[in-house]
């Protein structure tokens, strides 16, 4: 007995199952977590060195190449990059995804432990962590700034008690952190003047507050009743304690020689947001923590913090905001998903003509949906923007099934079976048909599911895994609930008085137009077969001219939310005078912030690096908006001497030589050699027509002094190499000191030249060397000095220093302008151990590419494998495989024509189509062989069979068709990332597969099916006459 027989025979049965189900549904869209992106583990870790004051050559020696040699053979290791400037260096880690990244982080610790020994001494503290920033732990879920008209750079005691401490106590928070304002220190100063007036040593300073700062235990007291440990306190408590303490060796007080501050240390950097002081707050959650719940609790209590009088002028300004992000994304993906099922309705309506029919059909959709959710809860997944995104993209395909079973029923009606008769007649013959479309469309994701296990794999798995559960319920659905719901909801057609009125009911005019129409093109193709293969050849001929225009770019298409802007000062300024750069190009783009769409206009800069972003506004953070105002940002910026502003490439290194962006890599060495090389190279490839936003990775160069030691002094001296350097780096680059512990708790405490003190070259030079009973050395005597331009940052990949240079552009293909930039660079001269790197593909790109041929050759091995099985016929299976060209061959037109690349999410769709495509053939091929079994003459049973699965060919299609037009519409985005190449795929290659299958399916069949015949007839023809000619020479030799 077959599932329709059952659900019609056995109605209460089937009834409660689903309804059962229905209900396992509903209560799962109740409990159901939100979440943004599937649950991931980030396989990637930040070794971050504070290493203060340092220039970035020295970074780069002392620290990151240690580092680096010791950590490149860490297993499971795919990628390293390190970056150093004057504030310390950070190297990232990326592992691969079967790395167990406890251990891993047990073994990056070992590592560093064991090359400590041959780091500075005074390195302020490693810290390795799973962000950039250190202060930062969980995943961060908001981003926010702070800005007011008052000066906030000295009220960290007020935002940490009224606006940090308030909102790390909402359940779920891990941490708020906050940035552009710090905690209050103890400063030590020294006066450089005095120091040398007493003549005294700055290490002997940081030695005598080392010493006199720590609490150590001295033992434990037993007895025979108790047991009592004792300690020597020592800790200071008071900074009038700091004061008096006795510099070692001599009868001055620290007071005499330093001015010691308990005040917040001045900041490294500034930040404007729309021209006003702004300060960075962050807010990360606990793992476990719902993003929506605590982001709604976050903004609750800021609310709150608006009627505090002390917080009075202070404005919040929510950057990102990821529960609102996770809101929005699911509302569109449920408008999309809502006006794709009206249009699919609508769709089915015309078709069917019937209220009854079309509800019925359009009942698998959200039976369908709320079915998926139920099993996606039973998993104890969570229902997150991915896995809708795989309901909204079946939604077109649950009616499929449907429509196939209903129409086929609708039609025994229609020829005057009563509603039983004719559910489980029409179900009956199309359920095998049906069964195997649905199998062939999940086929296609086997591959997809089963492959190796990366973060986006991940997202594909899940995508593919809810895609899956979403046909297997429309499948249940169309064998349970259509043949029950026809057989006891829709009547038989009626005709009013005989043969003739129900033949009158039966009529549809239009259709009947079509399907004659379709008839008479059918019979004249059967009889030219030649047609098929000419249309067939020339249609895969025509292909060549979109695929080698076209950019095919196998990553995804990220969306952006800024256009930036780097800054780079060419000469040694201080950060006031950075802010008074900063804000003339602030004001320079003030007046346009309309005209670009531009919601704020954010600046950051520090000693070293500078940067200007615009924030687009909603509806504007698109490639072609932002393109256009990128065009336009270089005639409206300002001209500053000693400036140079540059549009930046926002998209991370991996990322520079994909997409519409064209790059180069230049390794070497040196760093400023680096930086000198890339300057030439921009203006070689500034010429390039077509290209824009040009830009160079290298930071720009500031002057440092160099100190040159005469060993040979040093040596007449007795004194070692290190201890000049040490007696430099204490005085001009200061050192951290032990924590002092305060009432507030441990407070950090730092010694260091005083930060009013004007130094130049001069007090260097004079800074003398103090030696026990022996005259003092100046630095003078043992050092040469001179000045140089150094590198503002050093940038390594991989154990290599190196620079990106490149541009993007907006029509046109990739290959072209990546040869353009060939020939301009490659004979460019270059020093010894310097070289390009012109086809360095992110490795994720290259993967992706790799496992897509592999995926596409699998899904097309079990789809023949399916139809073959089905078919009983490798001809008809072969047939209808000769077919998906045509599929692919619209795809590639309708992306040329819309001027879409093919990227990630189009390889995606390209696998899908498949599955989709044959689904119509199946149903054909099986309908027309159900008239072959029957005895019916191959042109005849072709033409009965195409003529009756005309129409629910032509609705399936278009219900799929329909519900992706919102998809065009909106261009929506998913965890910043654009997929509507997705829709255009399937929408091209199924619009052009439906036409051309109907058309020329049967021909191809009959083409395949008497081509070993015609190959055999040939071949024996061709026998007979040699043999003929064999007999016929003899006689002609005796005549």
């Amino acid at each position: 007995m077959t599932l329709p027989e059952l659900a019609v025979k056995k109605p209460i049965a089937t009834l409660m199952m689903l309804v059962s189900l229905l209900v396992l549904g509903i209560i799962a869209l109740s409990r159901l977590e939100l979440a943004f992106m599937p649950e991931t583990e980030d396989k990637s870790l930040w070794v971050v060195v504070s290493y203060q004051n340092a220039s970035p050559k020295s970074v780069e020696k002392m620290v990151l190449r240690p580092l680096e040699e010791s950590l490149s053979s860490i297993n499971g290791l795919e990628h390293m990059m390190a970056m150093g400037d004057s504030r310390g260096g950070r190297i990232r880690l990326s592992f691969d995804f079967e790395a167990n990244m406890a251990l891993v982080r047990a073994e990056i610790r070992e590592r560093i432990d064991r090359t400590r020994d041959e780091l500075p001494d005074d390195i302020d503290r490693i810290v390795i962590s799973e962000s950039y920033n250190v202060r930062e732990s969980g995943e961060t879920i908001i981003e926010a700034r702070i800005a007011s008209g008052r000066d906030l750079s000295k009220s960290y005691e007020l935002l940490e008690r009224k606006i940090v401490r308030p909102l790390e106590r909402i359940p779920g928070v891990a941490v708020v952190s906050l940035d552009g304002v710090n905690p209050r220190e103890i400063r030590i100063n020294v006066d450089l003047n005095k120091i040398k007036k007493h003549k005294v040593d700055p290490r002997a300073i940081w030695r005598t507050i080392s010493q006199n700062n720590k609490n150590s235990a001295l033992g434990v007291l037993r007895s025979d009743q108790t047991k009592m440990t004792f300690r020597a306190v020592g800790a200071l408590s008071d900074v009038e304690q700091i004061k008096r303490l006795t510099i070692d060796g001599t009868t001055i007080k620290i007071g005499d020689v330093a001015n010691i501050t308990y005040t917040e240390p001045p900041l490294e950097y500034g930040r404007h947001l729309d021209g006003h002081f702004a300060i960075g707050l962050n807010v990360a959650k606990e793992s476990t923590a719902n993003t929506i719940e605590i982001t709604e609790a976050v903004h609750k209590r800021i609310a709150q913090m608006q009627d505090d009088p002390e917080l009075d002028g202070i404005n919040f300004l929510v950057w990102q905001d990821q529960g609102k992000e996770i809101k929005n994304t699911l509302d569109d993906l449920k408008q999309t998903g809502l006006f794709g099922a009206i249009f699919a309705s609508l769709v089915l309506f015309i078709f069917l003509r019937k209220v009854s029919t079309t509800l019925v059909a359009v009942a698998c959709i959200p039976f369908s949906l709320i079915v998926t959710t139920g099993i996606i809860w039973l998993q104890g997944k969570s229902l997150n923007t991915i896995s809708l995104l795989g309901l909204i993209v079946g939604l077109g395909m649950l009616v499929d099934n449907a429509v196939v079973v209903m129409e086929n029923i609708d039609r025994y009606q229609k020829k005057g079976y009563g509603g039983r008769v004719a559910a489980i007649l029409g179900a009956k013959e199309v359920s095998v048909a049906v069964i195997t479309a649905t199998l062939t469309s999940i086929i296609v994701f086997l591959p997809m599911v089963f492959s190796k296990t990366t973060n986006m794999n991940i997202i594909l798995q899940e995508l593919g895994g809810v895609i899956i559960l979403t046909l297997l319920a429309s499948l249940l659905i169309s064998q349970t609930l259509i043949p029950l719901a026809s057989a006891r909801l829709l009547k038989q057609s009626k005709g009013l008085s005989g043969d003739v009125n129900l033949e009158k009911s039966r009529k549809t005019p239009v259709m009947d137009k079509i399907q004659d129409r379709y008839v008479k093109i059918l019979t004249y193709t059967l009889k030219h077969r030649w047609i098929s293969v000419v249309t067939g050849v020339v249609l895969l001929a025509s292909t060549y001219y979109p695929v080698n225009n076209m950019n095919f770019n196998f990553d995804t298409s990220p969306t952006e939310m800024f256009i930036g802007l780097r800054v780079k000062v060419t000469q040694s300024v201080s950060l006031s005078q950075k802010e008074i750069i900063m804000t003339e190009i602030e004001n320079s783009l003030k007046p346009y912030k309309e005209e670009f769409n531009v919601q704020s206009i954010y600046s950051w800069w520090s000693e070293g690096n500078s940067i200007v972003r615009l924030y687009m506004k909603q509806g504007f953070q698109n490639e072609e908006s932002m393109n256009k105002v990128r065009k336009r940002l270089q005639g409206i910026l300002p001209k500053i001497a000693g400036v140079k502003i540059q549009v930046q490439d926002n998209g991370p290194f991996w990322r520079r030589n994909s997409g519409k962006r064209v790059a180069a890599q230049l390794q070497g060495p040196d760093s400023e050699t680096l930086s000198i090389l890339g300057e030439e190279a921009l203006q070689r490839i500034e010429t390039l027509p077509g290209l824009f936003d040009f830009y160079s990775t290298a930071e720009g160069g500031k002057l440092e002094l160099q100190a040159k030691l005469n060993r040979d002094r040093l040596s007449i001296y007795g004194v070692s190499s290190n201890e000049p350097s040490n007696l430099v780096e204490m005085t001009f680059r200061g050192r951290r000191l032990p924590s002092f512990k305060g009432a507030e708790g441990e407070i950090d405490m730092r010694l260091s030249l005083g930060d009013t003190e004007n130094t130049d070259l001069s007090d260097l030079k004079n800074l003398e060397f103090v030696r026990d009973g022996a005259v003092n050395i100046s630095m003078e005597s043992i050092a040469s000095f001179t000045i140089k331009k150094g590198p503002g940052r050093i940038q390594r990949q991989n154990k290599i220093s190196s620079i990106w240079i490149g541009a993007r552009f907006e029509k046109g293909q990739r290959n072209d302008y990546q040869k353009q930039l060939v020939e301009k660079l490659k004979n460019m001269p270059l020093p010894e151990g310097y070289s390009w790197q012109f086809n360095n593909r992110w490795r994720g790109a290259q993967q992706s590419q790799d496992d897509f041929m592999l995926n596409l050759l699998f899904a097309l091995g079990l789809i023949f494998a399916v139809m073959a099985s089905l078919f009983e016929s490798i001809k008809q299976a072969l047939a209808l495989m000769i077919s998906l060209p045509f599929a692919l061959a619209g795809a590639f037109w309708t992306l040329y024509l819309v001027e879409v690349d093919f990227d990630q999410s189009a390889s995606i769709a390209v696998l899908l189509l498949l599955g989709i495509v044959v689904n119509n053939g199946i149903v054909m091929v099986e309908h027309i062989n159900m008239y072959r079994r029957q005895g019916w003459n191959r042109s005849e049973a072709m033409i009965q069979g195409g003529k009756e699965r005309l129409r629910p060919i032509l609705m399936t299609a278009l219900t799929t068709l329909v519900g992706l037009i919102p998809i065009i519409v909106q261009k929506p985005s998913l965890g910043g990332v654009y997929y509507y190449s997705m829709a255009y795929v399937i929408i091209g290659g199924l619009l052009f597969s439906t036409v051309l299958t109907t058309l020329f399916l049967p021909a191809t069949i009959a083409l395949v099916e008497d081509a070993p015949a015609k190959i055999l007839s040939l071949f024996s023809r061709s026998k007979s006459k040699s043999k003929l000619k064999t007999k016929l020479k003899p006689s002609r030799t005796e005549s």
